[in-house]
């Protein structure tokens, strides 16, 4: 499972609605107080090929773990 941050809500709203139309599971929810974010929401997804939907208004990308979450990839903005 992974959490993706956004920029803003929309940018996080368009993202779950193009990986949904690539058949992956999509959740939006509050981003945990463990992470940070520009706009509050993150993207709770399974969906392993995040590649193929590349975006300018991604923040960041964890891993969710068992001991909570591993940083993945950080945008260099």
């Amino acid at each position: 499972m992974r959490l993706i941050t956004f920029f803003t809500q929309a940018g996080a709203i368009r993202y779950e609605k193009q990986l949904r139309v690539l058949g992956g599971e999509a959740k939006l929810k509050p981003v945990p107080r463990q992470l940070s974010s520009s706009c509050g929401l993150c993207l709770e997804t399974s969906f392993e090929a995040l590649d193929r939907i590349a975006s300018d208004e991604i923040d960041s990308i964890y891993r969710v773990t068992s001991d909570g979450f591993e940083l993945e990839w950080k945008s260099e903005e």
